[in-house]
C-alpha cells in the first residue's frame, strides 16, 4: 500500500499537466535529496532515542522524548535541503503532519514489541516503513512548492534568512 502512495506521487505531477521532464527531475532531486537529509535525520533521531532507552526509559517515554528534538531538526533540514523552503509559516503544518506520523510510528512500535521485537529493532522497523509514507506527507501536505517562501519575501517576512 505505501508503495502504491508512494510511486503515485511520482506521477500526479505528469497528470496535473505540468511538463513531464521538469517534473521527473525535480521529483528525483528531492528523493535523492529526502534520502540524503533522511540518513542524518534518522541518525540524529534514532541517537536521540536511543540514548533514552540505554538512561532506563521506557521505550513509549523514550519516543515522546525523541520525537519533538528530531521533529525541530528535521523540520530545517528537510524545508530547507530537501523542498527548498524553510519559512516559519510552515512549521504548525510540519508539526501536524510529524504528530500524524508520531501516531502511526506508536501504533506500528506496539506492533512490533507485541510481535516479540526488542524496543531497539522494533523502531528500526518503523523507520523503515515510515520514510516513504513521510515524503509523501512532507511533499504533499507541508513543502509543496517555494509559494509561501516567495509569499513571505513580497510580505516582507525575512523566513529565508542568510546563510
Amino acid at each position: 500500500m505505501l508503495q502504491r502512495v508512494f510511486f503515485a506521487t511520482l506521477t500526479q505531477d505528469v497528470a496535473m499537466n505540468r511538463p513531464a521532464e521538469g517534473c521527473r527531475h525535480e521529483t528525483l532531486r528531492q528523493i535523492i535529496r529526502f534520502g540524503q537529509a533522511g540518513v542524518v535525520n534518522t541518525a540524529f533521531g534514532y541517537a536521540a532515542y536511543v540514548a533514552c532507552v540505554l538512561a532506563g526509559l521506557t521505550p513509549w517515554v523514550s519516543l515522546l522524548v525523541a520525537t519533538p528534538l528530531g521533529m525541530l531538526f528535521n523540520f530545517f533540514t528537510t524545508g530547507r535541503f530537501v523542498f527548498g523552503n524553510k519559512s516559519l509559516r510552515l512549521l504548525p503544518r510540519f508539526i501536524v503532519a510529524s504528530a500524524v506520523l508520531y501516531v502511526i510510528n506508536l501504533l506500528l512500535l506496539r506492533m512490533f514489541l507485541a510481535a516479540g521485537s526488542g524496543p531497539l529493532l522494533a523502531q528500526i522497523w518503523c523507520v523503515c516503513l515510515l520514510v516513504p509514507l513521510t515524503f509523501v506527507i512532507f511533499r504533499r501536505g507541508v513543502f509543496h512548492g517555494k509559494a509561501d517562501s516567495a509569499a513571505d519575501d513580497r510580505n516582507g517576512n525575512d523566513s529565508q534568512e542568510k546563510s
